[in-house]
């Protein structure tokens, strides 16, 4: 925590901001907790039993669930980190998360980054790889365009650039790439169609996103500028970086 603060606080991309740590004043408490988590598992065909399934290495996306009374009273009682609602979204949209339990909650930042981190490294020549590389593409795309897809503007060289340095080579074609978008839809993008463009449903997906792509060393990627890293970090509490 120490290093942490000291960074924040000699660094110039700080200057001139002002943290204002919500969480103390406006923490959810327990009952709060367990009325959102519970209303995200009834969206998601998660239901509450004595013994839950949701270990089950074999579930479909689309498969009824059953998570334990035990571990949802685990989840309630953890001091989480982060946004506890969002948390909530990841672990009952993404059955990988789900069938964490409360090591997801325990890790949050960490298993999304992992997800990510999946897509980046699809190496294969099949269509499973493909579909991974395409929506990693996407994702870095949206990154690197303010947090947007925008269809009716799309830049379709830069696409094929990224596809190129992220993944070796290869080729893509446009309905292909928007195809990968909206497998990401209510997963990690939102949809509007009003503006027919995608949106990160979350800072915390661009921030993993963000972190993976920094992991390819032997391409030259486009500088993020100082304003961009500011957005990222200037509404996060820096205490829990602990």
């Amino acid at each position: 925590m120490k290093s942490c603060m000291s960074l924040f606080y000699t660094s110039n991309v700080f200057c001139g901001l002002h943290v204002v740590d919500l969480s103390r004043d406006f923490q959810l408490v327990k009952a709060e907790k367990k009325s959102v988590l519970e209303r995200y598992l009834e969206l998601n065909n998660i239901t509450v039993s004595e013994c839950g399934n949701c270990m089950d290495d074999q579930l479909q996306p689309d498969a009824a669930v059953t998570i334990s009374n035990k571990v949802i009273d685990e989840i309630v009682h953890l001091d989480t980190v982060g946004g506890f609602p969002e948390n909530c979204r990841l672990f009952t949209t993404i059955r990988c998360f789900t069938r964490l339990g409360i090591n997801f909650f325990r890790h949050p930042t960490i298993s999304l980054r992992n997800e990510i981190d999946a897509l980046r490294r699809a190496d294969g020549n099949d269509n499973i790889s493909f579909k991974l590389k395409s929506k990693f593409t996407a994702l870095v795309y949206m990154l690197l365009s303010n947090d947007v897809l925008r269809k009716n503007s799309l830049d379709f060289c830069k696409v094929q650039d990224i596809l190129k340095t992220m993944n070796g080579g290869g080729t893509i074609m446009e309905h292909q790439f928007i195809d990968a978008a909206d497998d990401m839809v209510d997963q990690y993008l939102t949809y509007s169609s009003l503006e027919n463009a995608y949106y990160f449903q979350h800072r915390i997906i661009a921030e993993a996103v963000m972190i993976s792509y920094s992991k390819q060393p032997t391409i030259i990627r486009p500088i993020v500028s100082s304003n961009t890293f500011r957005h990222r970090t200037c509404r996060r509490c820096l205490p829990r970086c602990m």
